[in-house]
């Protein structure tokens, strides 16, 4: 993969690339043959790698980050550093929109089988297959390994993997170590949800003020009050923690 620039902050190094050139930089990185992954950090993401809550190499080893939080970006802004926003649901939009895409294969892991019908209906142009992904799967159990076998040998340019955190991200790293030589692979949470109309985005105001947390936890208090509540504040305490040790 060709080097490209990155802005480091939070003990990550994230993509600067500008927003027009990140869709050409991943079909050349996917024409470099060797297997690499890209993750979309947000604010509890970053809390669970500093805190050690997740294996760190299956972040470090990630070839592309890209900041998926606006509250990362003016954090990092009060530090003098930029980084360059595109959430994973604008990345997989872009990417199966794009006529570039058109002649390669794209796998999904994730969705139900009505997602990917409604997925190919409205995009009838992509070549789409599906890698089924049983419910409650576990990291490390016998179905977990089926599935990294699987996604390994399956025929795909792109694999769209749309876990939940940490899932998608510790099987990325396994396709790789399983032996996967090519193909891109991007770890992308909801993205393919909100593709079909099976989740809304917040409106564009709430997202410009920093705010669409506050709009997924209404529309979901139940799953995600733990994670914006409690997990999500914690991104401030380390954050001054990791500018006080940088200053010793």
């Amino acid at each position: 993969m060709t080097e490209h620039p990155v802005v480091e902050f939070m003990g990550l190094t994230f993509s600067s690339l500008p927003r027009n050139r990140v869709i050409g930089f991943l079909l050349e990185a996917i024409h470099d043959r060797p297997y690499r992954y890209l993750v979309t950090p947000n604010v509890d993401h970053v809390v669970n790698y500093v805190s050690g809550k997740i294996p760190l190499e299956v972040y470090d080893q990630a070839s592309v980050k890209l900041c998926d939080s606006r509250v990362l970006r003016l954090l990092a802004k009060l530090k003098g550093r930029h980084l360059v926003l595109y959430p994973g649901s604008d990345l997989v939009k872009d990417l199966v929109s794009s006529d570039l895409t058109d002649t390669m294969r794209i796998a999904i892991v994730g969705p139900t089988i009505e997602q990917f019908d409604e997925l190919r209906l409205r995009y009838p142009r992509k070549d789409f297959s599906l890698v089924p992904a049983p419910f409650g799967l576990v990291a490390g159990s016998p179905a977990w390994k089926t599935l990294v076998d699987q996604a390994s040998v399956a025929e795909w340019d792109i694999l769209l993997v749309c876990l939940s955190f940490p899932k998608q991200e510790i099987l990325c790293h396994d396709i790789g170590t399983g032996g996967r030589r090519h193909g891109l692979a991007l770890c992308v949470g909801a993205s393919v949800d909100f593709l079909t109309g099976a989740q809304r985005r917040a409106p564009y105001l709430v997202q410009l003020f920093a705010l669409e947390w506050l709009y997924r936890l209404i529309m979901n208090p139940r799953r995600l009050w733990r994670r914006y509540l409690l997990t999500g504040p914690q991104i401030f305490v380390y954050f001054l923690k990791h500018e006080l040790q940088r200053r010793l």
